[in-house]
């Protein structure tokens, strides 16, 4: 494993249509130490040629194929794949800010703890803001907790949020895994 390396997971499944602006997004960050994980999930479009594509011109990308089994397996499949110290979960219909992987590792290093969060701003399809999520307040949380999106004073989404590797390690080693049908 490498150190200082965020995993970046996404899963995709029939986003030809957006998996462009969020890639885009991510090759322009100011943190460049990662890796990107796609998983394709079965898609019936473009989707997993775009992937390939992208493998094929940038030795960070890392494409893995299977049947559609749903998103919470995806990120399961990308985070048994990552190699680095760090998670991010981003979808394929997101894009974020150059800044955002360095926010997200400066703070979670600079205030020693093992999961950072930013907020996010949900948009209409005109690019309109429909909503502003802000950063939620910082909270000791079970490690359990971390992956559950019913778990009470927490984002509920997987996205803008990096992981410590050690806070989603079970006492074996393995990892805790999203539930499926999430």
């Amino acid at each position: 494993m490498n150190s200082e390396r965020i995993s970046v997971v996404i899963p995709i499944y029939n986003c030809a249509s957006t998996l462009n602006r969020c890639m885009d997004s991510l090759f322009r960050q100011t943190y460049t130490d990662f890796e990107l994980i796609l998983v394709d999930d079965g898609s019936t479009d473009a989707s997993g040629a775009l992937a390939d594509d992208y493998a094929a011109r940038d030795s960070r990308v890392k494409v893995i194929h299977q049947k559609n089994s749903g998103p919470s397996r995806a990120r399961n499949v990308g985070m048994d794949a990552a190699t680095g110290e760090y998670f991010c979960f981003v979808d394929s219909d997101d894009v974020v800010e150059p800044d955002y992987l360095e926010y997200l590792f400066r703070n979670l290093n600079e205030n020693g703890v093992d999961v950072a969060t930013c907020g996010l701003t949900l948009e209409n399809q005109d690019g309109s803001v429909r909503q502003r999520m802000p950063s939620f307040e910082a909270r000791v949380m079970e490690t359990k907790e971390i992956l559950d999106p019913y778990a009470r004073h927490f984002q509920s989404c997987s996205v803008c949020k990096l992981y410590r590797r050690r806070a989603l390690e079970n006492p074996d080693g393995t990892l805790i895994q999203f539930r499926p049908g999430l």
